[in-house]
């Protein structure tokens, strides 16, 4: 089965469709800020399945497009923890910004991009060694962040200073930034517009619009 793109909310995550035989698929994971855990919901049974101890205050989550990991934003612990989802435990924790706020992974998932609301910047984490690579200053209280279908930009919103900055996610670096309206939140994708890829039907010879002639045929005479 092909995986599908999550729905992300603010502090909710639907594991919708994953490779068949995954524990967590067709879960739910919910931040809960004042209590520091996860509540994760089989979304079959409608029931809280598991809660998980994170860091201070978390806020964002994203899942990884394979589904093996939930990547948590702690506001208050500076730090992002990660979820193994098949174990439903915390197997890493990673120093990142001031108040990380927003988390988005990379369609191939190799990058986690968190926006770090005090401190004007974005954390970049390799998935692989869960470390941060980079980091990239945008404009000032940087909240959303999404990630273009094709993985070449992320857009991320600049509360403050009423801005968008654009991330070539090659380079790592702001390309562009775009004045938006007053406290630009929340940002998300289209998916990629592509035209039908199905397989095109082979082409025949096309119908004559003319009737064809009649056979001429040639008169029989008797002998007489």
């Amino acid at each position: 089965m092909n995986i599908r793109k999550p729905l992300l909310l603010t502090g909710l995550f639907f594991l919708c469709s994953v490779p068949k035989g995954t524990a967590s698929c067709g879960s739910a994971y919910v931040t809960n800020r004042s209590s520091n855990n996860v509540s994760i919901i089989n979304t079959t049974t409608q029931a809280v399945t598991a809660t998980v101890t994170v860091g201070a205050a978390p806020f964002g989550v994203a899942i990884t497009p394979d589904g093996n990991f939930a990547y948590v934003t702690n506001r208050s612990s500076d730090n992002v923890s990660i979820i193994n989802t098949t174990t439903q435990a915390v197997t890493a924790t990673v120093t990142v910004g001031d108040g990380p706020f927003g988390v988005a992974i990379t369609p191939d998932g190799n990058f986690a991009y968190v926006t770090n609301l005090s401190s004007a910047n974005v954390s970049i984490i390799n998935t692989s060694t869960q470390a941060v690579t980079a980091t990239v200053t945008v404009g000032t209280s940087p909240s959303g962040v999404a990630i273009t279908p094709d993985g070449s930009f992320a857009y991320v919103t600049n509360r403050s200073s009423a801005n968008v900055s654009i991330i070539n996610t090659t380079s790592q670096a702001v390309t562009a930034t775009v004045t938006v309206g007053s406290l630009p939140s929340s940002v998300a994708m289209l998916p990629a517009c592509h035209g039908y890829a199905g397989k095109k039907k082979k082409k025949g010879p096309r119908p004559s619009h003319h009737p064809r002639p009649a056979p001429t045929r040639t008169p029989k005479y008797k002998d007489r």
